[in-house]
């Protein structure tokens, strides 16, 4: 591949094209984490290890990594998406399970906080009497738009939809596995408004309620095609 060019529709007013040269996207990780407990009746805690309790001990510790670990100027997330034990109220689970999602924009902070969420994990569960795996995948890189080839795009969109609907984008926590291909070659990934308040359009993505206004639909072919053409044509 010579150059990837990619778009996604976002909450932006119709039509608008949003750009960013340099990391644009967060890196997406996830963990699963297995706290192992030993179960038994709820009236007799003294004679369990409760993985529930270990598992609401883990969660408002894990926040304190991002809080107190990380430097404040690089953005970090940490999510606990998922948490699972139990199938009755007067049962002591023998296991509790949860699973998180990570988003940074440093690749030596992404590894910090990986080594760091497994050591916090195992650690509070075996401090509180139990023990814990932690199943950490390493996802989508940092997305990294190319300088050059971003301009180029921003050239494009003043052509297209003109300077009153072309913008600099700040970086977004969502991530995308286009960053894949644009580290292996060069490119620039950008957005396309959808929203339009005067037709009711006013849900951001991933919502149930999520609607576009078709008239983005156009200002994105028309991007796409017009990049097409001068690219091959430059």
């Amino acid at each position: 591949m010579d150059a990837v060019f990619g778009l996604h529709l976002t909450a932006l007013p119709v039509g608008v094209v949003g750009v960013r040269p340099g990391p644009m996207m967060a890196s997406a990780d996830s963990f699963v984490a297995t706290i192992q407990g030993v179960g038994g009746h709820a009236a007799r805690p003294h004679q369990a290890v409760d993985p529930v309790l270990i598992a609401a001990n883990v969660v408002t510790t894990l926040h304190t990594i991002v809080s107190r670990e990380v430097d404040p100027l690089q953005p970090c997330v940490i999510t606990i998406g998922t948490i699972q034990a139990g199938t009755v109220p007067n049962v002591i689970p023998s296991t509790a399970t949860m699973a998180g999602s990570v988003r940074n924009f440093d690749q030596e902070t992404r590894e910090k906080v990986a080594k760091r969420i497994e050591e916090t994990v195992i650690g509070i569960a075996r401090a509180m009497g139990g023990d814990a795996t932690v199943d950490y995948r390493f996802g989508y890189p940092i997305m990294v738009n190319d300088p050059e080839m971003t301009a180029f795009v921003k050239s494009v969109a003043l052509e297209v939809v003109g300077p009153d609907k072309t913008i600099d984008r700040t970086p977004l926590m969502a991530s995308e596995d286009v960053g894949r291909f644009i580290s292996r070659a060069t490119g620039s990934y950008f957005n396309v408004g959808v929203l339009n308040e005067a037709k009711g359009i006013t849900i951001y993505n991933h919502n149930p309620g999520f609607d576009i206004d078709e008239d983005a639909l156009p200002v994105g072919v028309a991007m796409l095609v017009r990049i097409v053409e001068r690219y091959l044509g430059e």
